[in-house]
């Protein structure tokens, strides 16, 4: 048996349908929304006001804006200072041949090519589990022994 949906899921659908921005690509450094946003939390984090502009990138995971043909991003488009980036980016704005990157382990799989690709250098530091005392353990629990990073 078929039944109609109720009015409400169509008139929502509808009104869904003919909005504009819900139904185009985003803004190449995400919806102004979610910059606002982010300058709201991070702004008095940092002490500063952001730039929505000029120092936010918003992407959609750690692989986001990855180059087909080259290993730069032109300065023209990408902002020297930003805030929520994909890793990946990150790595190719920031990275010159040869440059030390921290590598805690255990660490997402996809950092360390993303490193290599853009000629940096890995060094390894392990990250310890938390002490068995530790009733329910959190990732805040995992630490880092300071002459191990030296």
């Amino acid at each position: 048996m078929n039944f109609a949906p109720p009015k409400w899921v169509t008139e929502a659908a509808g009104e869904a349908l003919n909005s504009i921005a819900p139904n185009h690509y985003s803004h190449p450094r995400g919806r102004i929304r979610l910059r606002e946003a982010i300058k709201a939390f991070y702004g008095p984090q940092l002490n500063r006001d952001l730039n929505v502009e000029h120092e936010i990138l918003v992407t959609s995971g750690a692989n986001e804006g990855k180059p087909p043909y080259t290993n730069k991003f032109s300065p023209k488009y990408y902002p020297r200072r930003l805030i929520s980036l994909g890793q990946y980016s990150v790595f190719t704005a920031f990275l010159e041949m040869g440059d030390e990157v921290i590598m805690f382990e255990p660490f997402f799989d996809q950092y360390l090519p993303s490193v290599t690709f853009n000629g940096g250098k890995p060094v390894y530091v392990p990250l310890h589990p938390p002490k068995a005392s530790v009733d329910k353990p959190t990732s805040n629990d995992w630490t880092i022994d300071i002459d191990e990073l030296r």
